[in-house]
């Protein structure tokens, strides 16, 4: 009886060690997951805050990029720095502007006509949202996306 007692004693404080072992180990991996993910975020801060200093042109012209990455850098710079999309309200407007932006038979794109069509961007939404009746006003976010490429000409929403 004695050797039964201490064999189910041994048991429970093995299946509690398990357990606690589990929990700390589930523990330290949602950790480096949230460092994972804050590290993540650290970077595309960076890469946005990067793409903002070229768009205010203080690197050399002449520098080229893919169209995937202009359009994906266009739309991080305008929402990062114009839009709110954390906000919430009951009345909203969806507004679509189309644009065009040369691009190169190996389907790149110049960082000068990326800066031109930065500015038409900023230029529609100011115009846009002074458009609307009201003191309260502003983007909420903004979803750039590349429609087709047609010969050198890539059609921008």
């Amino acid at each position: 009886m004695k050797n039964k007692t201490i064999f189910i004693s041994v048991i429970i404080v093995s299946a509690l060690f398990f357990i606690v072992s589990c929990n700390k180990s589930d523990m330290d991996n949602q950790d480096t997951g949230l460092n994972s993910n804050s590290q993540y975020s650290k970077i595309i801060i960076q890469r946005i805050n990067k793409f903002n200093q070229q768009m205010q042109g203080h690197f050399k012209s002449g520098t080229i990029m893919t169209l995937d990455s202009a359009v994906w850098n266009l739309e991080a710079l305008l929402t990062n720095y114009g839009g709110y999309p954390d906000s919430v309200s009951k009345k909203f407007i969806l507004m679509r502007t189309h644009f065009t932006l040369p691009v190169n038979s190996h389907g790149l794109v110049s960082m000068d006509d990326v800066q031109v069509l930065y500015q038409q961007m900023v230029d529609t939404i100011t115009a846009q949202l002074n458009s609307i009746a009201g003191d309260v006003k502003f983007l909420r976010f903004s979803d750039v996306q590349q429609d087709s490429v047609v010969g050198n000409t890539a059609y921008i929403t």
